[in-house]
C-alpha cells in the first residue's frame, strides 16, 4: 500500500539501479589508485541512468490520479510488474540492461582488483583490511549480477521480484555489518 499512498515515488529510483555497477567500480579504482576526484570522462558512467531518467520524464509529469490509476492497475497484475515498459525501450529490456551493464562492470572490476595485486602484492599486506573488503565486495556484487543474469533468462517460475531481493540484501546487510565492524575501508589504503 506505500505506492498507493505515496504514487510521485513509484519510478522513481529506476535510473539509480544504473548506477550502482559504475559507482562500486568507481570506488574500487579510487580506493586502489588513492583517487580523490573524478578523470576528464567518469561523467561517461552516469549517462546511462541521465538517459533513463530522461526517458522516464513523460511518467514523472503524470498527474498523481493517472499515476494512482497506473499504479493500481500494475498491482492488480502483478506478473506485469517486470515487464512494464519503461519508457522508449520495450518491456523487459531495462532489467536485463542493468544486468548486463552490471556484469560488465564486474568484469572490469575483477580486472582491475588482478592487476592490482599483481603489481602490489607485498605491499597489500599492510592493507589485508581493505583487500579483503575490496574482494568481498566484488565477490558479492559478481555473484549478485550472474545470479540476475540466470535468473532473467532461465526464471521459470520464479518471481523476478523476490528473486532480486534476496542477493541484494545479503550485499546490504554484508557491506553494513563490515562497515560497523570495519570503519576504515572507507578511507582508503596505508602508504
Amino acid at each position: 500500500g506505500f505506492y498507493l499512498r505515496h504514487p510521485n515515488i513509484w519510478r522513481k529510483g529506476l535510473p539509480f539501479q544504473y548506477l550502482v555497477p559504475p559507482l562500486f567500480y568507481l570506488y574500487v579504482r579510487a580506493i586502489l589508485n588513492r583517487e580523490t576526484t573524478f578523470r576528464k570522462w567518469d561523467w561517461l558512467h552516469f549517462m546511462p541512468a541521465l538517459l533513463h531518467a530522461i526517458e522516464l520524464t513523460p511518467f514523472y509529469l503524470l498527474s498523481t490520479p493517472e499515476k494512482l490509476v497506473y499504479i493500481k492497475y500494475m498491482f492488480s497484475h502483478s506478473e506485469l510488474l517486470p515487464l512494464q515498459k519503461e519508457g522508449l525501450l520495450p518491456p523487459y529490456f531495462h532489467p536485463v540492461l542493468k544486468t548486463g551493464i552490471g556484469i560488465v562492470y564486474q568484469i572490469f572490476q575483477v580486472r582491475l582488483l588482478v592487476l592490482f595485486f599483481r603489481k602490489n602484492s607485498l605491499w597489500l599486506k599492510n592493507n589485508l583490511v581493505i583487500w579483503t573488503w575490496l574482494k568481498s565486495l566484488t565477490f558479492l556484487t559478481c555473484l549478485t549480477y550472474f545470479f540476475l543474469f540466470f535468473v532473467f533468462f532461465f526464471h521459470n517460475g520464479i518471481n523476478l521480484i523476490d528473486a532480486t531481493l534476496v542477493p541484494l540484501g545479503v550485499i546490504l546487510f554484508f557491506s553494513t555489518v563490515n562497515l560497523m565492524l570495519n570503519p576504515r575501508v572507507l578511507y582508503g589504503l596505508k602508504d
